[in-house]
């Protein structure tokens, strides 16, 4: 299984298009599903201490059960819509530790690699970049960025647990 972007480079609430390219084996099998995935790495703090664990931020079933014959080359297409908020990959940081990918699994019996993976340069909605770029012209520079779980309140955010972006600015005294 192969997935094919149309483009990895996006804008935050993009719909993003492609297809995965299934290529059947010595055996006819059924697929039971096909789903993709947005996924991000988020930073859990506890009492224990740090640990980063990976979080899904939507997804989609591409496909139900269907039956791929011997040799036989199928290719599905997809589109899946990035939400507005979801984290900024391109950033001028000291330290990014964003990090954006469409992982793409395929649910079938004996898998030698059921998932792909395809990571994606995550561009800041215009407002966000105009934002970002008026902070860096007050003298701040961005020093860090991360993606730490936590809840948000408010009518606007369909889930009550959810991710939040974390920018530290500092103030470079160059």
């Amino acid at each position: 299984m192969d997935t094919v972007l149309e483009s990895s480079s996006v804008f935050q609430g993009e719909v993003i298009r492609g297809d995965i390219h299934i290529l059947g084996g010595d055996v006819e099998q059924a697929i039971e599903a096909i789903s993709v995935k947005v996924c991000t790495q988020v930073k859990v703090e506890t009492d224990s201490g740090i640990n980063y664990s990976d979080f899904v931020l939507d997804a989609v079933q591409v496909v139900d059960t269907f039956t791929i014959g011997v040799g036989e080359n199928r290719k599905l297409r997809f589109e899946i819509k990035l939400n507005d908020e979801v984290p900024i990959t391109v950033l001028r940081a000291r330290k990014n530790q964003c990090r954006v990918w469409l992982e793409t699994a395929l649910d079938i019996d004996f898998a030698l690699d059921p998932k792909d993976r395809n990571y994606l340069e995550v561009n800041p909605l215009p407002v966000v970049a105009d934002i970002i770029a008026m902070i860096e012209q007050s003298g701040f520079s961005l020093v860090k960025t991360d993606v730490e779980k936590g809840t948000f309140e408010g009518a606007h955010f369909p889930h009550a647990q959810a991710v939040t972006r974390k920018l530290s600015l500092k103030v470079a005294a160059f």
